[in-house]
């Protein structure tokens, strides 16, 4: 599968940690050191404004028309509306008339579960948008507003003949460590989270090498869902891959849930084989290797 095109939509909004630090709810030492946030960016409009403008940037930079996508998937745990999908609503606003066009909602996975099913549908243009809003379902007088921060990521692909290779995985086991309830905001289980990235992630993304007949060190970056530097120092110790392979912007943006790996994408230079992995809730968990 070959990325021909990408882009991204982020808030201009921003709030620093020495804001929440100022509501008492934490201190941008221990947000630093523990996560590796300075800031995050906040959206006041829905999801769709942000994949939208992620959306158009890749269209462009593909340089194609709208018209020429088969399929527009968007991976979204903060969606528009109930119904209809937020692709349909990204569909009509961008013109992409010709797209089949529906939602995933695999969380921080959602991206990964995107992308593979767009590897077995093999349309000839596929838009794929990461987006999601959790400044909308943040309880700000709670400690865990510190994680999370708006964002949007976007690719167009093609099919082609490099290589491939996705594992996917769910246990509902873990449904309870982090979910939000219908008009709510979310709840979370901190130490879950890192317990289940740090042991079942990192297996799952030794099975998938296994399987695709790659060896870590012939991989040339890791792209993480961006759960906190600790989760990521950790990864990297786990896998015997070096910190310097491993992409983040979570000092920029926090964990940006299903934008998090197409915004790296968008960031990054890349080529050789690239690893991406996440797990969301549920839990999901992803695990993609391909040749850029």
């Amino acid at each position: 599968m070959d990325i021909i095109g990408t882009g991204v939509g982020i808030p201009k909004f921003t709030v620093k940690n020495k804001k929440i630090e100022s509501w008492g709810l934490s201190t941008d030492k221990w947000i630093r050191e523990n996560l590796g946030i300075r800031e995050r960016r906040v959206s006041f409009a829905p999801s769709s404004s942000l994949g939208i403008m992620a959306a158009e940037q890749a269209i462009e930079s593909a340089g194609i028309d709208p018209l020429e996508i088969g399929l527009l998937i968007v991976a979204t745990s903060t969606p528009d509306k109930i119904n209809p999908s937020t692709a349909c609503i990204i569909q009509d606003r961008i013109g992409a008339y010709n797209a089949v066009c529906f939602d995933i909602n695999a969380v921080c996975a959602g991206f990964i579960y995107a992308l593979s099913v767009v590897y077995e549908l093999a349309y000839k243009n596929a838009l794929i948008i990461g987006v999601d809003t959790f400044s909308h379902i943040t309880d700000w007088e709670d400690r865990d507003c510190v994680f999370f921060g708006d964002g949007a990521g976007a690719v167009v692909v093609k099919p082609s003949n490099k290589l491939f290779h996705y594992k996917l995985k769910s246990d509902g086991r873990g449904q309870r460590a982090f979910h939000t309830k219908k008009g709510g905001t979310f709840n979370m289980n901190g130490k879950e989270v890192f317990k289940h990235a740090t042991t079942v992630l990192p297996k799952l993304i030794e099975n998938t090498l296994i399987e695709a007949d790659v060896k870590i060190e012939e991989i040339n970056c890791l792209l993480p869902h961006q759960a906190s530097k600790n989760v990521l120092k950790e990864l990297s110790k786990k896998l015997g891959i070096p910190m310097s392979k491993v992409k983040t912007n979570l000092e920029r943006y926090g964990n940006t849930a299903a934008a998090s790996i197409p915004i790296l994408i968008h960031e990054n230079k890349l080529e050789g084989k690239v690893l991406m992995a996440a797990i969301g809730s549920g839990w999901v968990y992803g695990v993609i290797v391909m040749e850029i």
